[in-house]
C-alpha cells in the first residue's frame, strides 16, 4: 500500500512539474502589462518546480523554469532577484547535468546580457571572469568570453 503512494506521488510531482515548465515557456522575454499579471499568479508555483521539486524536471527541462522566472524578474527591472534566479540556473545544470553542458552557455549568457543591461562590463561567476563584448556593427548582439580579460 505504502509503495504505490509512494508511485502516485511521485506521478504527481512529475505531472506537476510538466506543467509548470509548459506554462513557464509561455512567459515572453518582453511581455506586456496584461501578461505580467497573470504571469505574476502562476511565479510562485513555477518557483516550486524549480526548486522543490527539480529532482521530477527532466534534463532538458531543468532550466527552463528558472530562465523565465529571471526573464520575469528582469523585466520588471528588479535585477536582483532576475541574478538571483540566473545563478541558481547555473548552479543547478552544474549540478544536475554537469559543468561541461551546454545549458551552461546558455544560463552564463543569459547572466552576461543581465550585466551588460546594468551596464557593467565584466563580472566574475563562479571563479569564471564573463566579459560582455559589444559589437558596433550589430548593436544587439552580446558575446561572452568566460575566462576573457576586459
Amino acid at each position: 500500500m505504502k509503495r504505490s503512494k509512494m508511485s502516485e506521488a511521485e506521478l504527481l510531482k512529475r505531472s506537476f512539474c510538466k506543467a509548470m515548465v509548459e506554462i513557464a515557456t509561455q512567459i515572453r522575454q518582453i511581455p506586456t502589462k496584461e501578461q505580467m499579471k497573470q504571469y505574476a499568479l502562476v511565479i510562485p508555483h513555477i518557483k516550486e518546480a524549480a526548486t522543490t521539486f527539480n529532482s521530477w524536471l527532466i534534463d532538458e527541462d531543468l532550466v527552463e523554469p528558472s530562465n523565465r522566472i529571471a526573464w520575469f524578474y528582469e523585466e520588471q527591472s528588479i535585477f536582483e532577484e532576475a541574478e538571483k534566479w540566473y545563478l541558481y540556473s547555473c548552479e543547478l545544470v552544474t549540478e544536475k547535468l554537469g559543468g561541461d553542458h551546454p545549458d551552461i552557455a546558455t544560463c552564463l549568457n543569459n547572466l552576461a546580457l543581465l550585466y551588460r543591461t546594468q551596464g557593467h562590463q565584466a563580472a566574475e561567476v563562479g571563479g569564471e571572469s564573463l566579459c560582455c563584448c559589444h559589437n558596433s556593427q550589430q548593436s544587439s548582439r552580446t558575446l561572452l568570453f568566460p575566462g576573457a580579460v576586459c
